[in-house]
């Protein structure tokens, strides 16, 4: 490259020869976010932008440029987009189908007298399905991300909830499986619009996928630009009556960096110069175009990873530490967490598109194991609602407390697919794929042979492609007890609007007898499951077992230290004895089976 061409007066050159002042950087965020663009130093990619922006403007000049009249009416543009995110068929069908449910069950005569609880119920559920289409279309956008996934756990927590009321409410179980199929169909079509939001994009494994917004890295880089002023500044000590710690940390960075043979990292130390390192990635994520975040994806690495070997060697160098200093590394750190786990999703397009397509779509897209199991996760979860809404047809009273359980597993095979497309690394489980294996072991509990849908049959593909965790992880009591907390909640307000019908399948919490004990018998369905994963037995009946230790992350007001507590102060009582053969010649004690309730009441006394 020529010196002319590296010319500072030359706009295309500018920023990346130049160093730009805060008000600088202030005005190039203002024409990115304007007009929508990545670099604006770029003539070309200005001119697209104000032409995109400025549309009638261009073309009454372009009109003029021909010899033409720009006076003319002209050709309305296309309806936008409806609110409710019709963009693809599977919306539409999805709104629509979801509307019905909706209307039916706030004016069902059987349900008129809970009217006003099912029209809350009702308003909740528009708006989750509606907000959920729209961020759905914007995934490329991490905030309207995380707004969808919160919308889709929105309504599978709503299509549980209506399984439940359908297994409690006889007169109305048709009408609460009607909606959990809606809510159902509209969360998955949520999950399969972010897939194609980010398919369209052009995101692959190479790409990067921001987990905070451009603005919010612009706010945090000038964070750091501000912390390393601070650092440098000639005054900057805590107070008027301590030494000057910031000049003595950055004497201490400087010979320890020159120690260790990394001189090249104090360059990071130059305002100037680690200002230009944070912009070249601020100007690749904020036009969020395709090809930026490719090129993303791998200037990232570089960069970041030079930014997290500085804080490595420097941060642990300073001693005492100088709050300027502690301060900058803190900044510094928060910016370069923007960029980690940059790939989570990358395996959502493979749910909205063939498989066949994606590759030739996105260009370096793999096929990896772990986006075999999301589609075989999904397959599977599929079959598994289909077995499950053949349960709101059935009048047996054992195929209620069935659907009350499999209303809860699939929530939790639901949580693990999310979980699943947000996973980073294709050859080895990371903390998403772990959760999910947790999950897992939740769902083993609920396999009997007595199930129509719960059976291994069913399940065990399921639990395989889960994957394989320890029974004692800690993530697996984190996720236990707030289901616990969950399902008490969730308990409580079905009993709400379904006061006068089966109590005994809604859960608000554990039974216990009078000596402290949790009887298994005599608990709702969700309660023998959840008290069943406490007490680590492999099945949910007819076995007391007893409770291991835990080290909880989290607890609720049934958590599981608590019940662990209660266990170790009121044991269970012994396993009842047949009495032996013969006149008995024993001294006192309870005789007979065993216990205050036996036929030997007090036994008799020896000879």
């Amino acid at each position: 490259m020529s010196e002319d061409d590296m010319d500072p007066q030359n706009a295309s050159t500018r920023a990346f020869t130049g160093d730009r002042s805060p008000a600088r950087a202030a005005v190039d965020n203002v024409l990115r976010r304007s007009l929508k663009i990545s670099n604006p130093y770029d003539p070309a990619e200005v001119a697209k932008g104000l032409l995109a922006r400025y549309g009638d403007e261009a073309e009454r000049i372009k009109r003029e440029r021909q010899g033409l009249p720009f006076s003319v009416m002209q050709e309305q543009p296309p309806a936008a987009p409806q609110a409710n995110g019709a963009g693809r068929p599977e919306m539409r069908r999805a709104s629509d189908t979801l509307e019905a449910a909706l209307r039916e069950l706030t004016t069902s005569p059987d349900l008129a007298d809970l009217q006003p609880e099912l029209s809350g119920w009702a308003s909740m559920i528009r708006r989750a399905c509606t907000d959920g289409f729209a961020s759905a279309a914007y995934a490329i956008d991490p905030g309207e991300r995380d707004r969808a996934f919160g919308a889709r756990r929105s309504l599978g927590e709503f299509g549980r909830l209506a399984r439940y009321a359908a297994a409690v409410n006889a007169c109305a179980t048709d009408i609460y499986c009607r909606l959990a199929q809606a809510c159902d169909l509209a969360a998955n079509v949520i999950l399969v619009a972010i897939g194609d939001a980010l398919g369209q994009a052009g995101i692959t494994r190479s790409g990067a996928i921001l987990q905070v917004t451009a603005a919010t890295l612009e706010s945090r880089r000038n964070g750091v630009v501000e912390a390393l002023r601070s650092l440098l500044a000639p005054n900057a000590i805590d107070d008027q009556n301590t030494l000057p710690r910031a000049q003595q940390a950055v004497l201490e960075i400087y010979e320890a960096l020159e120690e260790v043979g990394s001189p090249d990292l104090r360059a990071l130390l130059d305002e100037a110069y680690l200002s230009r390192q944070l912009d070249d990635l601020i100007d690749l994520a904020a036009g969020s175009t395709p090809d930026g975040l490719r090129a993303l994806g791998t200037a990232s690495a570089v960069i970041v990873q030079r930014l997290e070997r500085f804080l490595s060697i420097a941060e642990p160098l300073v001693t005492p530490q100088a709050p300027p200093a502690s301060v900058f590394f803190a900044e510094l750190r928060l910016f370069t967490q923007g960029f980690e786990s940059s790939r989570s999703g990358y395996r959502l397009p493979y749910l909205a598109r063939s498989p066949l397509l994606v590759s030739g779509v996105a260009a370096g897209a793999t096929f990896d194991a772990p986006t075999q199991t999301l589609l075989d996760l999904a397959l599977r979860r599929t079959a598994l609602a289909d077995a499950i809404d053949c349960l709101c047809c059935s009048c047996d009273e054992h195929d209620a407390d069935e659907l009350v359980l499999a209303a809860k597993v699939l929530f939790d095979v639901d949580r693990g697919i999310d979980l699943f497309g947000l996973g980073t690394n294709p050859l080895t489980p990371g903390e998403p794929e772990l959760r999910a294996a947790a999950y897992g072991v939740i769902i083993r509990v609920t396999i009997s042979a007595e199930h129509k849908v719960l059976n291994a049959i069913t399940l065990d593909p399921i639990i395989r492609s889960l994957g394989t965790i320890s029974a004692t992880d800690p993530r697996v009591d984190e996720i236990l007890n707030l289901q616990i907390a969950d399902e008490k909640r969730w308990g409580e307000l079905v009993s709400s609007i379904a006061p006068s019908c089966r109590q005994d399948l809604i859960f608000r919490g554990f039974i216990q007898n009078l000596d402290g004990s949790f009887p298994l018998d005599r608990q709702s369905p969700i309660g023998r499951l959840l008290l069943a994963l406490v007490m680590n037995v492999p099945k949910p009946r007819g076995n007391s077992g007893t409770l291991r230790e835990f080290v909880v992350t989290q607890t609720s007001e049934e958590s599981l230290a608590e019940i662990a507590d209660h266990i170790r102060r009121f044991p269970p009582p012994p396993p009842r004895q047949q009495p032996p053969s013969g006149p008995t010649g024993t001294r006192g004690g309870r005789g007979g089976r065993g216990g205050r309730g036996g036929r030997g009441g007090r036994g008799e006394r020896g000879g």
